[in-house]
């Protein structure tokens, strides 16, 4: 049997996972074993709470809303390695296969009565070491610092500060509110419309949040629009009551009485206007169609309705061939089924789940049955 690392979020007992072996999905239990080609699916995520005098960053709910793929919640220990690496952020813990691992500094990292592992103190890139025989785990404790908040006028962007000093964790970027203001991988901020969003960073199962304000452009006026095909909006610019709407370049919207832009077909368009100060302004809008959407064995069952059946483990790349914007669905049961946030839907357990998400207005919506 070949060895691979075991992946586990902080405060966590093997209890209740499961992994695949030659097809066949076995109880993991307390069994440390690791065994060749498992994928290992947690059911709960536990995060003990930090000291009183410094709390712990929010912990990421356990709700199907804030799902988020494994690789960003789970600090990793390879327990078959006589010397290996533990990555934590302050205030986590991690339950060790078994007794009798001793810390070189428990100020620092901890380690409890009942086996568990707790990053106390910031070990600034220095490990502390957790050993048991001839067997060394050295521990690294970081604590990332997020900006709290930004104010911004739509259509800027702006890279969030984040700050941490351990190269190994990985951090998954989520905005509450893609309409008002959306965020890349790398932490950048674009803001779209008036309104507020949260963008979150999460870190081994933590999430870091930086509010975002959004407000209008100093002509009132929004730089980017995105409406549905054969759909109709009203783009306004404050302040004024006289102006006309006109095409500069692109053939997939028509600018109508009343300031309204009517949707013709998927595609960019930029459309401009004059204000009162005698400027001209633009706006550049996207033409999308929430209904061109493809996966593997997908089967439409009414209108933005589809069902699609998964086995087990099994991950099926989806797409939207039409859409200038980030796209996740929200399961309903996360645990049976769930979107990893990569345009991909992932089978956890035998179950149903229902996905949805809404684009423009209009919601989207997938039946999974796990078999």
């Amino acid at each position: 049997v070949s060895k691979v690392p075991t992946y586990a979020p902080a405060g966590f007992s093997f209890n209740g996972w499961y992994y695949t072996e030659g097809g066949v999905n076995k109880d993991f239990g307390k069994d440390m074993a690791i065994m060749s080609n498992m994928d290992i699916y947690p059911d709960v995520t536990e995060i003990e709470p930090e000291e009183p005098e410094e709390p712990t960053p929010t912990p990421v709910p356990d709700t199907p809303e804030d799902e988020v793929p494994s690789e960003y919640m789970s600090p990793v220990i390879d327990v078959t390695s006589k010397t290996t690496e533990m990555h934590l952020v302050k205030g986590q813990s991690f339950t060790l296969p078994e007794s009798g691992y001793k810390t070189s500094d428990k100020s620092k990292v901890s380690i409890s009565s009942k086996n568990v592992i707790k990053a106390v103190k910031v070990t600034n890139n220095i490990s502390v070491a957790v050993t048991k025989g001839s067997q060394t785990i050295r521990v690294f404790v970081t604590k990332p610092e997020i900006t709290k908040s930004y104010k911004l006028e739509a259509g800027n962007t702006q890279k969030i500060g984040l700050t941490y000093d351990n190269a190994h964790l990985r951090v998954l970027w989520v905005s509450t509110k893609p309409d008002v203001a959306t965020v890349d991988q790398n932490g950048v901020v674009t803001a779209v419309a008036k309104g507020t969003a949260n963008i979150e960073a999460h870190i081994n199962g933590l999430k870091y949040t930086s509010k975002i304000t959004v407000t209008e452009t100093k002509a009132a006026i929004k730089r980017t629009l995105h409406i549905n095909v054969g759909k109709t909006k009203t783009l306004t610019l404050k302040g004024v009551k006289k102006y006309t709407w006109t095409i500069k370049n692109g053939n997939t919207v028509e600018c109508k009485s009343g300031h309204k832009i009517k949707a013709l077909k998927v595609g960019t368009s930029v459309i401009t206007c004059t204000g009162k100060d005698g400027q001209t302004y633009e706006t550049t809008v996207y033409v999308e169609d929430p209904t061109a959407f493809t996966v593997s064995g997908l089967t439409k069952t009414g209108t933005n309705k589809y069902k699609l059946t998964m086995s087990k483990g099994q991950v099926i790349a989806y797409g939207f061939s039409s859409l200038d914007q980030p796209t996740v669905f929200k399961s309903s049961k996360a645990t049976v089924a769930f979107d990893t946030g990569r345009n991909q839907f992932k089978a956890v357990a035998k179950g149903k789940a229902k996905l949805t998400m809404k684009i423009n207005g209009t919601t989207v919506t997938v039946n999974i049955e796990v078999k």
